[in-house]
């Protein structure tokens, strides 16, 4: 009777029931003490398994049934926290049969939650539904490191498998900058990146890198359009700053173009000239620098005729060397304001401009007299040209009241915008 008395105390002191009060039993579940009536059962509730050992701490048979019985209505989670609160159990004797259906639980468990998620998937790869069935499978699993490691390794996967999916189908639809986003995402979020993702981003930056190129060729087109061309490169730029390759690659398309920026062909330094073709400097009057409409021209593209009584006979011409650099030479030939000071009509000797390539006539403008309202501009195609020689004909003066009557000479034609494009 003694012997039986001290049985019985021992269990009361392991369940906590001394003196009438219900102290919570502490078991080790997966590295941390957790009470044993406050473990989860993995279905929202709180399943109270000391009360469920209280009923079973003195049969080990009766154990054995409960855990059973779980096991055979799908409660993997309640197999594997039963059988972790009797490990704390001394008095419990743990069977194979316990044991099996504990170490078989966890693979239950996984294997159901995989079973649902594909299900949700279906034919229609409903990828986001299925990996929040997964993580619903895992909040239930909190702590238990076995399904969380597999259940992981399972999302994981269903997310790689949502990418690579999204990554082929935007890739078949063409939308390769969009592919490109997606993988760096992917990368992002440290998603698995498999071998076929992998692929269609190289070819996805190959597309694009020439689709771009494609559109800026178009845009420059035969006639050289600088200015359109640069703008699918600068707005490809601005979307894939954060991608070096890219970066790089049209960086140095950009370059490329820039390269075919018109230039002042005053920029370069001419081989000859007259004396009386002049360039303009700070001095030069701006009366000259703009048309009789009053548009003005800038002062690095501007070529105009003066006069020299020493030097009358000589041809008033200027030439360049191109050296077959450039394609065309733009400009625009025009009265120039100061012109509307002249009170006489030059009608029987225009201004006019003839340009030489390689001494032959390339251009002639029509003739510059005091009715002309109109400017004429050109674009001439100076691929195959090495001497490019601008020859200006005429002059009009005015006489100015000194003592050695000096006369003044002014241009009847002007050339400005004169610029060489590449």
């Amino acid at each position: 009777m003694k012997r039986t008395l001290s049985f019985v105390i021992v269990l009361m002191l392991i369940f906590g029931f001394v003196g009438g009060c219900a102290e919570p039993t502490y078991v080790v579940a997966h590295g941390q003490d957790v009470p044993q009536n406050q473990l989860d059962d993995g279905r929202g509730y709180v399943t109270d398994y000391s009360v469920q050992l209280e009923g079973t701490k003195s049969s080990s048979e009766n154990l054995e049934q409960e855990i059973s019985k779980a096991y055979n209505n799908g409660h993997y989670l309640d197999v594997i926290r039963m059988y972790e609160a009797a490990l704390s159990e001394p008095s419990l004797f743990i069977t194979e049969t316990m044991q099996d259906q504990y170490y078989d639980s966890f693979t239950k468990y996984v294997d159901t939650a995989l079973e649902k998620a594909q299900i949700v998937l279906g034919e229609e790869h409903n990828y986001d539904e299925a990996i929040a069935i997964l993580e619903s499978y895992m909040r239930k699993a909190a702590g238990i490191n076995e399904i969380m490691s597999s259940l992981n390794e399972a999302k994981n996967d269903y997310i790689m498998m949502k990418y690579e999916s999204l990554i082929e189908e935007t890739f078949l639809s063409e939308q390769y900058l969009q592919v490109i986003r997606l993988y760096e995402e992917a990368l992002d979020n440290y998603v698995t990146i498999s071998e076929n993702m992998d692929l269609l981003y190289e070819e996805s930056l190959s597309n694009y890198m020439l689709e771009v190129s494609h559109k800026a060729a178009v845009a420059f087109g035969d006639d050289k359009d600088y200015n359109a061309a640069v703008q699918p490169i600068r707005e490809a730029l601005a979307e894939v700053k954060d991608i070096d390759r890219l970066v790089y690659y049209f960086e140095n398309l950009l370059a490329e173009y820039v390269s075919y920026t018109p230039i002042p062909l005053t920029s370069l330094q001419y081989t000859q000239k007259a004396t009386h073709i002049e360039l303009p400097d700070q001095y030069t009057d701006v009366n000259i620098l703009k048309d009789v409409n009053g548009v003005l021209y800038s002062r690095d593209s501007v070529i105009y005729r003066t006069y020299s009584e020493i030097n009358s006979k000589q041809e008033p011409y200027i030439q360049y060397n191109l050296n077959y650099a450039y394609s065309t030479l733009f400009g625009t030939v025009y009265r120039p304001y100061d012109s509307l000071s002249c009170s006489i009509s030059w009608d029987d000797s225009p201004g006019k401009v003839l340009i030489y390539g390689d001494d032959q006539l390339i251009f002639e403008s029509p003739g510059i007299t005091t009715d002309t309202y109109d400017t004429y501009s050109f674009a001439l195609d100076v691929s195959g040209v090495r001497n490019l020689k601008i020859v200006m004909k005429n002059v009009w003066f005015k006489s100015v009241s000194t003592a050695l009557g000096f006369r003044e000479y002014h241009p009847k034609a002007c050339l400005g915008n004169l610029m060489l494009q590449k």
